[in-house]
């Protein structure tokens, strides 16, 4: 079997139904379909849906769920999905063919339709690339910092073999993909597939609180400090990425969790070059304390 995909599922019955149907509808069927009842209130409901296994756990969160998932999973790849969320029709067959035509991806990316519903919807493609080097090339030079989101991509399934999502904890994604790319040999992006983000306004990302940014600016420190960035290309970038969930946080709650480092220049907008002037100049804390007074 080629594809294990997981769709954890918390009282989403309605969008559950659009997520299976975009699942059903395609062409290539070398899947099995794990649906993980997080302790929905009332169950859920699946319809016809053919190839679907249903579990139900205890009220654990989006991590355990998704981690249910992958402990009874018998693909050779793992495809997660958020209920809320689908599919284009024929994604599934163009991963396939990507594989059968480069059997050594360990990880592949395909494009997303984000925030599907809002104003600022966008698209985030990619080109088709192999990536060798993850961390300078990958992680920094194609940004995978800004969509390290876990569902718009296909894993091998040994990769997970002693990482699980962790529970939780919030953006969990930002996490887990860099412990992923330490056990992976390469990252193929394709310009291929679709993957429909939905817009929730009651959704993690809209209603992110000053102790959820903590945890998504947590993993991204984790990150630089596991792969030792500070001197590498594109980190100054990373950096700056990062300042600005730092001053969200410390608006929200004053701590400042993130080290200083030393920077370098690069092009940006000038919002981001008078942040970068100003923590140059004065560090850190007045730069975020300047933007809270501004805010």
């Amino acid at each position: 079997m080629t594809f294990s995909i997981i769709i954890p599922v918390y009282n989403d019955n309605g969008t559950l139904q659009r997520c299976l149907q975009s699942v059903m509808a395609q062409s290539e069927d070398d899947y099995e379909v794990i649906v993980v009842d997080d302790g929905s209130d009332n169950g859920v409901e699946i319809g016809d849906a053919e190839k679907v296994c249903v579990i139900r756990i205890e009220h654990g969160g989006l991590s355990a769920a998704r981690n249910a998932g992958i402990d009874i999973a018998r693909g050779e790849y793992l495809v997660f999905l958020d209920a809320d969320d689908f599919i284009e029709n024929d994604t599934l067959s163009v991963l396939s063919e990507t594989i059968r035509r480069n059997p050594d991806s360990d990880i592949i990316e395909y494009p997303v339709y984000v925030h599907e519903g809002a104003p600022d919807a966008y698209m985030l493609n990619f080109e088709d690339k192999v990536y060798s080097n993850l961390i300078d090339d990958y992680w920094l030079g194609c940004k995978a910092y800004m969509h390290s989101y876990a569902w718009n991509k296909v894993y091998r399934r040994h990769l997970f073999d002693e990482i699980r999502f962790p529970v939780r904890k919030k953006f969990e994604d930002a996490y887990i993909l860099p412990l992923l790319l330490k056990k992976a040999n390469s990252v193929r992006t394709i310009n291929k597939g679709l993957y429909h983000y939905m817009w929730n306004a009651d959704g993690i990302c809209a209603k992110a609180d000053g102790g959820d940014l903590s945890q998504l600016l947590e993993a991204h420190v984790n990150t630089m400090e596991m792969f030792q960035m500070e001197n590498r290309n594109g980190f100054s970038e990373f950096f700056m990425y990062i300042l600005n969930i730092q001053i969200d946080v410390y608006k929200a709650c004053k701590n400042i969790i993130l080290p200083s480092y030393k920077i370098h220049s690069f092009p940006m907008d000038l919002n981001m070059r008078v942040k970068f002037v100003l923590y140059k100049m004065f560090g850190l804390k007045i730069v975020c304390r300047l933007w809270k007074l501004l805010s």
